[in-house]
């Protein structure tokens, strides 16, 4: 009986869809749909859903809902029954295109495509994949039949098993019904959001139906009450109009009572008044519709915070309406819509939405797109071949939208890279990656990702990044933290060499506080320590050559490291000195600033103070410029004499990040554990979940303090470790 029932349906349907086509469609266009069916029926033949449906009932349905609901002709009706082909082996794709055309075959492509798409992991505050969605398609009937599929769907809800009811349900009311709004489909959009109310909070659903129902007799005769004396005034003055009364969705209803905390009795417009003026021209219409609200608001006392003029302005998507609200009869709130004719049609019809992606600032881009869109819906009788719908720019969306192999959406740049989809999972992840697999094959590090691909990163611990990385990455937060990996790395090397090559000095007993640093920066033509040690870590300078400069003599113009100040002779230092002090001062007292706490490496400037000697600060001290600029003649141009190396200077670090279990300790580990370094004091406080700590303790050189920060930064807990200047 249900078999039987089933195939009788499914006739009932092949001569309902053929008999709109033939009253919307050509003689020609109507036999290609004619076709469309019976290449379907053989290709489906007598296979069923789950359900015990025949297969061919629910493409059927979705095309009478395609070329009914939503206007859409020749191509997309196709389409639509040919959409579940995908399922089938005897189905080719060749066979397709040259029977119904390359858009037919594009649109079936597309709904495929989006079908594949994960959706398990949704959130009703995730726009990702509604921007997926909307970047993937190159033409919009792809999304619109997407929308007539789900609709059927949602009708024949008993079809599917609990679970999968629930997730029809999630999907709907976070992907789907904000694409209808978005394109303007309210009808469709309040449907699936009523749809999705029913699914995932029933009794609330039922409560709100039963109330409207309760309430639908006493609803009619205060509508009447109300209309009465607007219908008299709008008659004497010679207006065609109708008015008409809607209850709100049950959504919105729900929505607002959420939203407010208030009971159904206390949603006070949970029903709206809409007068529609009829047979007037375009320059006219503005001034109609005031003059109507004049009217009702000399009858039924307006609030002002609740005026909406969308006809001097109309929304974004095009929608144009004058809504105010009243103190109608019995001191009960009305809301009253006036609009025209017209505005009413592209209200009702769909108009699609003007929408922006807030982040572009680049919307012209897809005016022409969306006013294509528009053209679809405001146009059912127009043949879609007629319509170019495949003209959607190349870069439509700045971002791509990818997945994890869990089903997490990640949005990245246009033109991202696997580098820029490993970072953005974890930079260990990023640091580690040799590649990835995206739909069973193995793709390269610069490979560009597309919308809809899920990518699987591959790792190897012996990885490491490099500079050509940078070239690859497209995000620019990846770039840094390429960067920063790369300079934590060079921080490591040049530790390492550094320790090496003191060994092996000591080795050959040459006197550590001889200048031979500097010797080997001229030597090699190399800028800093850090570039020496590195070298030297990676073999790229000999020990052999280095020794050579070592022993032999200096010559008189390399020899001297106070020539970095001033070629003007200077005093030699005391073997206790810190500084090498300029233009002839020698035997006098001086101190390091407290205001910048300078350590060995810094670039620093002595300044003679009034009570305290010869103070030194770091160049880049909060008070240098004050300092050179009121005092220029009491400043004293200063280097560091490196007989300071071994010794240790007391700095300050300011270190932010999130408040958890267990941060105190795992900061003070990075000290005591990874470098052995002793914390003279920590300060640390916290608020609303982020705290700040200041850390006094000692360091060799500058060099020593870059690479603490850098370890404190690759603690989870630390969002930015920085040095304290003041």
């Amino acid at each position: 009986m249900e078999n039987g029932g089933s195939r009788k349906n499914l006739e009932q349907q092949v001569v309902r869809l053929l008999d709109i086509a033939g009253s919307r469609l050509s003689a020609q266009d109507k036999a290609d749909v004619q076709s469309a069916v019976d290449y379907a029926g053989a290709i489906y033949g007598e296979q069923r859903r789950k359900s015990g449906e025949l297969y061919m009932v629910h493409p059927l349905a979705v095309a009478i809902t395609a070329i009914e609901e939503l206007g859409m002709a020749r191509s997309a009706v196709i389409a639509a029954i040919l959409h579940d082909l995908y399922d089938f082996k005897e189905f080719a794709e060749r066979d397709v295109e040259e029977r119904f055309g390359t858009k037919v075959l594009e649109i079936i492509r597309g709904l495929h495509k989006i079908s594949g798409l994960y959706t398990h992991n949704i959130t009703l505050q995730d726009q990702n994949y509604i921007n997926l969605i909307l970047n993937i398609v190159t033409d919009v009937r792809i999304i619109l039949l997407k929308l007539a599929d789900r609709l059927q769907n949602m009708r024949h809800i008993n079809n599917f098993s609990k679970e999968k009811q629930q997730s029809l349900a999630q999907e709907i009311g976070a992907l789907y019904a904000p694409i209808a709004h978005r394109l303007g489909l309210y009808r469709v959009k309040t449907e699936m959001e009523d749809f999705w109310l029913r699914m995932t909070h029933p009794g609330a659903y039922k409560n709100i139906l039963r109330e409207i129902e309760k309430s639908s007799q006493v609803l009619d005769r205060y509508i009447k009450l109300f209309i009465k004396p607007v219908k008299s005034e709008l008659d004497a003055l010679g207006y065609k109009y109708e008015v008409k009364a809607r209850v709100k969705s049950v959504y919105s209803i729900w929505r607002k009572m959420e939203k407010q905390h208030v009971a159904f009795d206390e949603v006070y417009d949970f029903f709206a008044i809409r007068i529609i003026l009829e047979a007037l021209d375009l320059n006219e219409e503005k001034g109609a519709c005031w003059n109507v609200y004049s009217i009702v608001s000399n009858l039924y006392k307006p609030n002002p915070k609740r005026l909406r003029d969308w006809i001097s302005s109309p929304k974004s998507s095009g929608y144009e309406s004058l809504h105010t609200t009243v103190m109608g009869p019995d001191e009960r709130w009305v809301e009253v819509q006036i609009r025209t004719r017209r505005m009413d049609d592209n209200a009702e019809k769909g108009q699609a939405a003007h929408w922006r992606y807030k982040e572009t600032g680049s919307a012209n881009r897809h005016d022409q797109w969306l006013a294509k869109v528009r053209e679809v819906l405001e146009s059912p009788d127009k043949s879609d071949e007629d319509i170019s719908l495949t003209g959607q720019p190349v870069d439509y969306s700045p971002n791509v939208f990818v997945f994890t192999p869990a089903g997490d959406i990640k949005k990245l740049p246009r033109g991202a890279t696997i580098i820029d989809f490993a970072y953005s999972i974890h930079s260990r992840v990023g640091d580690q990656c040799t590649g990835a697999r995206i739909g069973g094959k193995i793709v390269p590090l610069k490979h560009k990702l597309s919308n809809g691909d899920t990518v699987e990163v591959l790792t190897s611990k012996k990885q490491k990044p490099n500079e050509r990385w940078l070239t690859i990455a497209v995000s620019a937060r990846v770039k840094n933290r390429i960067k920063r990996a790369l300079r934590q790395q060079r921080y490591q090397e040049a530790e390492m060499g550094k320790e090496e090559l003191q060994r092996k000095l000591k080795q050959l007993h040459l006197n550590e506080k001889e200048d031979y640093i500097v010797r080997l920066l001229k030597h090699f033509k190399m800028d800093s320590a850090v570039d020496l040690y590195v070298a030297f870590a990676r073999d790229e300078i000999e020990f052999n050559t280095i020794r050579d400069v070592c022993l032999n003599e200096p010559k008189e113009s390399e020899s001297k490291p106070e020539d970095l100040v001033s070629k003007s002779p200077v005093s030699k230092p005391r073997e206790d000195d810190y500084l090498v002090i300029g233009d002839d001062i020698s035997q006098v007292n001086y101190q390091l600033a407290k205001c910048c706490s300078p350590v060995f490496g810094d670039k620093i400037f002595g300044f003679v103070s009034v009570s305290k000697g010869i103070v030194i600060h770091r160049v880049k001290c909060p008070n240098a410029a004050e300092l050179k600029e009121k005092y220029p003649y009491r400043v004293i141009r200063a280097v560091w004499n490196n007989a300071v190396e071994e010794k240790h200077f007391m700095t300050d670090v300011r270190v932010i990040g999130i408040d958890r279990k267990g941060v105190l300790n795992q900061i003070s580990k990075v000290f005591s554990d990874e470098m052995n370094i002793s914390i003279q004091s920590m300060n640390i406080a916290a608020h609303e979940g982020v705290y700040e700590a200041i850390i006094t303790f000692n360091v060799r050189d500058n060099e020593h303090l870059q690479y603490i920060l850098n370890q404190l930064m690759q603690n989870k807990a630390v969002l930015r470790a920085e040095r304290l200047d003041s």
